[in-house]
C-alpha cells in the first residue's frame, strides 16, 4: 500500500454507513456518490485546493460516527457531476432522482502524519 504524507494531500473526510464502507474496503464499490445539493461547495473547494496547491486529492472514509471508527483513505481518480437519472446504480447507493457527484476511487493509500 502506498504511503503519502498528510501535508502532501487535500483530504475530504466522509462518513459512511457500515455496508458501504465494507463494499469499498472489499473492492466491490469503486465510486462514492453524494447528492449535489448537500456537498457541492465542499467538493468544489476540495477539488480547487488540490489543483491550486498541486497536492493529491484524497478521500478519507470513516465507518460511522464513533470517534474510534475504522478509517481508510483513497486517492481520487476524478469527480464527475451527474444529472438526475444519469448512469444510476441504485444497488451501489447512487441516487437516481437527484443531481449528484460521483467520486471515482483510484488506489487505497495510507496517510502518514507529518512529524
Amino acid at each position: 500500500m502506498l504511503s503519502i504524507k498528510r501535508s502532501k494531500c487535500v483530504v475530504l473526510p466522509l462518513v459512511l454507513m457500515g455496508h458501504w464502507y465494507d463494499a469499498i474496503e472489499m473492492g466491490a464499490k469503486d465510486e462514492e456518490y453524494r447528492t449535489a445539493t448537500k456537498v457541492i461547495r465542499m467538493i468544489q473547494r476540495w477539488r480547487g485546493e488540490a489543483e491550486i496547491e498541486d497536492k493529491h486529492a484524497v478521500v478519507e472514509f470513516r465507518r460511522g460516527y464513533r470517534a474510534d471508527a475504522p478509517r481508510m483513505s483513497w486517492l481520487v481518480a476524478g469527480v464527475s457531476s451527474r444529472g438526475a437519472g444519469c448512469c444510476a446504480h441504485p444497488e451501489m447507493g447512487e441516487p437516481s432522482d437527484k443531481p449528484h457527484y460521483a467520486i471515482v476511487l483510484c488506489e487505497r493509500i495510507e496517510l502518514e502524519d507529518d512529524q
